[in-house]
């Protein structure tokens, strides 16, 4: 019983610790609102979410390296004629 009282204490105090924070910024949120939704804001977007894509391209990159790999050398096989496949 007591345990569960701390717990109901603890989320308490994380929900008025949270709300105060957010009304202590009550008067510059304009100017904070402006700064972010201004006439670069899909240029920072882009900007942010460039590491994550870059990083999925390399995974998923790693992933199928295999298949990606087969794939180049069957198609280079078509490509190549007798004399190039001698060399």
């Amino acid at each position: 019983m007591i345990r569960t009282w701390k717990i109901i204490r603890d989320q308490l105090l994380l929900l008025v610790g949270f709300n105060l924070t957010a009304l202590a910024c009550a008067e510059c949120r304009a100017r904070v609102k402006d700064g972010i939704f201004n006439h670069s804001f899909w240029a920072n977007i882009i900007v942010v979410l460039l590491p994550i894509i870059a990083i999925a391209a390399i995974g998923i990159g790693l992933y199928f390296s295999n298949e990606i790999r087969d794939k180049l050398k069957k198609g280079v096989g078509k490509w190549q004629t007798n004399d190039d496949a001698v060399r």
